[in-house]
């Protein structure tokens, strides 16, 4: 959200902090939270931020002298963690 509302115009950004102070939103709502994101481009940079320290995690378990076993584990766990699901 920090993305989102450093990039969002200043209506989007009151409009985020109404919708963001909603105890709980509706599904509309929420839907208009994640196409501001998407404007603002912040759901891309996110994404480009996480590709980025998935391969830099890859890269350093490359280099960290690891049985092929602990490796694997490890580098599988990075992969794991960094998958996401829309």
């Amino acid at each position: 959200m920090a993305h989102t509302l450093r990039s969002a115009a200043p209506g989007e950004r009151r409009e985020l902090h109404h919708l963001l102070g909603q105890g709980k939103p509706s599904e509309r709502q929420v839907e208009r939270v994640r196409e501001i994101a998407r404007r603002t481009g912040a759901v891309t940079r996110v994404e480009d931020m996480i590709t980025a320290r998935l391969r830099a995690a890859h890269e350093a378990l490359a280099d960290a002298g690891l049985t092929a076993e602990a490796h694997h584990a490890l580098s599988g766990l990075a992969t794991f963690a960094a998958a996401r699901r829309h």
